[in-house]
């Protein structure tokens, strides 16, 4: 005759079928025999293979972490229809993906940078979630509902993805996205988050793929501070391209104005500013010209 289950074992099934072993199962469930166990589990949808792999239920906690890893994931992984994810990289960027293995408590040795996790009922949740099709090449994901710092640590997870950085000059920096032109709408989206909206355009190459990029060096090291300060677990072959402490002549000259119009608004006079600085006469009284005209202005 089989006992009834009470609410107090369901639980106990809930939190330990997939971390305890048969015995130690068994002894918390009034020595229920494991065909028993096993049965009720499965009629509760529990797995032992979020013991075995990993536990993709991380993903789903709403974490800026877990917004960068899905953010990765909706552009470097594969969700099947059979409920697994699979994330395939080169060999470069294996220390990147045993971070992400980490994160979702991986239990197997990665050799190789190849990932493999089925969970029949966690991958279900992330798909409706996102709206994740299987074949997600041709049908991009919602993020419509995630806003604010989760939606860029998203965004810094696709980039990571699918983003790619360049410096082919001192000061000319790009960051460029290049996918499936059914993404086209959602790329856009994305720029228009982390850039002013409308600012960089997302267009079809010739190619036929998806396009856009972010050239103002200024942007990128917003971004970068931003995943910095959410301490997200960045790609660094990417984003150490991102040098902080280089200043374009505009930023260069912003910050100088910034400076002068300080000090001014202190009153000290050009001389003054001259001597306590290391700027030239030059700059220092071009900037107290327009010190000047900028108080006259404000005055009226």
């Amino acid at each position: 005759m089989n006992m009834k289950w009470t609410k107090e074992e369901e639980l106990i099934l809930l939190n330990h079928f997939s971390s305890l072993d048969k015995v130690e199962l068994s002894v918390k469930l009034n020595n229920r025999g494991w065909s028993a166990i096993r049965q009720k589990a499965t009629k509760m949808s529990l797995s032992k293979r979020r013991k075995q792999f990993g536990d993709l239920s991380k993903l789903l906690n709403n974490t800026r972490q877990s917004f960068y890893w899905m953010g990765f994931l909706l552009a470097d992984g594969h969700f099947s229809k059979t409920e697994c994810v699979q994330v395939n990289l080169g060999m470069k960027d294996l220390g990147h993906l045993k971070k992400l293995a980490s994160f979702v408590d991986y239990k197997k040795i990665l050799n190789k940078p190849s990932l493999y996790i089925m969970d029949k009922k966690v991958v279900p949740e992330i798909k409706q979630r996102f709206k994740i099709n299987s074949n997600k090449t041709y049908t991009p994901p919602v993020i419509d509902s995630i806003k604010g710092d989760d939606l860029t640590a998203l965004i810094v997870g696709f980039i990571d993805g699918d983003g790619s950085f360049s410096n082919a000059k001192p000061g000319s920096y790009r960051m460029a996205i290049k996918v499936h032109s059914s993404w086209l709408e959602l790329i856009q989206k994305m720029v228009d988050h982390v850039a002013e909206p409308g600012r960089y355009t997302a267009y079809i190459n010739s190619e036929g793929l998806a396009f856009v990029s972010i050239t103002s060096l200024e942007i990128l090291k917003q971004l970068k501070k931003k995943a910095v300060k959410m301490r997200l677990p960045v790609l660094k072959r990417k984003w150490e391209i991102i040098n902080m402490d280089y200043e374009t002549k505009f930023q260069k000259s912003k910050r100088i104005r910034k400076e002068c119009f300080s000090l001014f608004s202190n009153g000290q006079s050009a001389r003054q500013v001259v001597d306590s600085t290391n700027f030239s006469r030059a700059v220092v009284y071009k900037n107290q010209s327009l010190f000047r005209t900028n108080k006259a202005l404000t005055s009226h």
